[in-house]
Formats: C-alpha cells, sequence, structure tokens
C-alpha cells in the first residue's frame, strides 16, 4: 500500500502544497499580528474571558474578501 501511495504522489506536487500551506500560515499569523494590533480593543483577552461577540469579531475579517462582489 505504502507503494502505491508513493507512486502516486508526485514530489513537485507535494512539495508546492507543503509551501502554499505554509505561505497561508504566515500570511494568518501575520495578519492576525497587524489586526490586534490596530484595533483598540485586547480580543485575546476578551476571548479568554469568554467573550464570543470578540472572538467573532476576530475571526470574520478572515472570512470577508476584498475581492468578493458586493451583492
Amino acid at each position: 500500500m505504502l507503494e502505491a501511495l508513493s507512486i502516486s504522489l508526485n514530489k513537485a506536487a507535494v512539495f508546492g502544497f507543503v509551501i502554499y500551506i505554509l505561505g497561508a500560515a504566515v500570511l494568518f499569523a501575520l495578519f492576525q499580528f497587524i489586526y490586534t494590533r490596530i484595533t483598540p480593543h485586547k480580543e485575546f483577552e476578551l476571548i479568554r474571558g469568554g467573550n464570543v461577540s470578540a472572538a467573532v469579531a476576530l475571526g470574520a475579517p478572515l472570512s470577508v474578501s476584498p475581492f468578493r462582489p458586493a451583492m
């Protein structure tokens, strides 16, 4: 079974996928760092305190694309 898996996986494709995921993680971390610095609230302290709306407010900008057309 492992031989079939190694044959079906292209090393260049796996490398590209890993680079893509690492790039996404870096961009996510950069976004979180910048967003938490420019907002006046301490989001992580509010989330640790049980404030659900702070968690939604922190995650919402990630789900909104600037390239999505207005409805």
